[in-house]
């Protein structure tokens, strides 16, 4: 007896959550233990009635919980589908974003490398045009002295002041016979020099003459060598600017590829946001279908046990199945699942015969019956709903 009853409380409160049309959840919750009082022979039609409508109660919630776990698997399948979609495109924006970084990386290196070059050619040019400046200085130099010594040349032949020529043969170290007689000499007029003053005369002009030659050589060989540090400091500088455009242009490459690692960036974390949104989502829809398998299993196990209850005392005595256990951290089952619209929104179940009032009108008409009237239960029951 106790199975019996722990079987029907099982029904009982599978019909009460089922929320039907008006109080007909609670009428056949009320109505089944009386309909099954009596042995599946000796039921008046109107306890069959009572139990034909629980089970296409149960039978019709059963179908809707299975329709409704099929519903919510299929959407957890493709919540799941969607989420790998997700975690595939989030690891390809990853491999973007390692592939972005490697080449900052490259870039990197190429612009350290420009930056040795740079330094390295502006060391060279500086060097070359070191060298450029100081060749046109020797050439400079040159050029006065062989000016200066020009002009002593052409001041030989007439009379005049001898200190800068003397001075000039002292540093040259020339003969000291002729620097001494030097002043004498340049003193006279040209028509009044004769005998050793001409010979002093030639001495000097040949010597400021082979002077003058050979100036006049070093030019013509400082000349070529001027040209060549000039052309060397011209060809570092265009080596140093090229270097320099490289350096450039290494630079630019470098934030272009520093911007895409940003914006590469910016999808990794977009595509990881989307991915933990779709997790919660997958989980989300993961929990439905246990909540629609639990309700799926309760509709399937209350139908079997009114059926063994219906079949009498003799097939209904197994015992009650027990629920699947439930984790801690699971909502319940009738807080999750969706509550069902008011009375007045929802429509009256397709299977049903009869009407709440119908099935009222129905069990007020089993009270005369004489096998009914005797069960103290039934009696019961009309003072209780008062």
């Amino acid at each position: 007896m106790t199975t019996q009853k722990a079987q029907l409380s099982t029904i009982q409160k599978l019909l009460s959550s089922l929320h039907l049309q008006g109080n007909l959840s609670e009428m056949l919750r009320a109505g089944l233990p009386h309909a099954l009082e009596e042995k599946p022979e000796d039921r008046h039609p109107m306890q069959e009635v009572v139990l034909k409508m629980s089970n296409e109660v149960l039978g019709s919630a059963q179908n809707e919980a299975q329709a409704e776990e099929a519903a919510r698997r299929s959407e957890a399948d493709a919540a799941q589908i969607e989420l790998e979609t997700l975690k595939a495109a989030a690891n390809a924006a990853s491999e973007a974003l390692a592939a972005a970084k490697a080449v900052v990386s490259e870039k990197k290196a190429a612009q350290g490398e420009c930056k040795q070059a740079v330094a390295a050619e502006e060391h060279h040019h500086k060097k070359a045009e070191a060298e450029d400046k100081a060749r046109a200085k020797i050439m400079a130099k040159l050029e006065k002295d062989r000016a200066q010594v020009a002009g002593l040349l052409a001041s030989v032949d007439q009379k005049g002041s001898s200190k800068a020529l003397q001075s000039f043969l002292e540093s040259a170290e020339a003969d000291i016979v002729v620097i001494s007689s030097l002043p004498t000499v340049i003193a006279k007029e040209p028509s009044e020099r004769t005998g050793f003053d001409l010979h002093v005369l030639k001495w000097l002009q040949d010597f400021l003459g082979d002077k003058v030659s050979a100036l006049d050589a070093e030019m013509v060989a400082e000349i070529a060598q001027q040209a060549d540090a000039h052309a060397e400091a011209l060809g570092a500088f265009a080596i140093l600017d090229l270097a320099r455009d490289h350096m450039r242009e290494a630079t630019a490459g470098l934030r272009k590829a520093e911007a895409v690692v940003e914006a590469a960036r910016e999808s990794l974390k977009e595509a990881n946001e989307a991915v933990e949104q779709q997790e919660g989502l997958s989980a989300a829809k993961r929990l439905e279908v246990v909540v629609a398998e639990d309700k799926a299993r309760r509709c399937r196990e209350a139908l079997d046990l009114l059926k063994c209850l219906e079949a009498g005392p003799e097939v209904s005595a197994a015992p009650v199945p027990e629920e699947a256990p439930v984790p801690d951290d699971a909502p319940m089952v009738d807080t999750v699942m969706a509550p069902a619209p008011p009375p007045a929104q929802r429509a009256a179940s397709p299977g049903l015969l009869m009407s709440p009032a119908v099935l009222l009108q129905s069990a007020r008409s089993l009270l005369p019956s004489p096998r009914i009237a005797q069960s103290p239960q039934v009696m019961q029951a009309p003072q209780a709903a008062a």
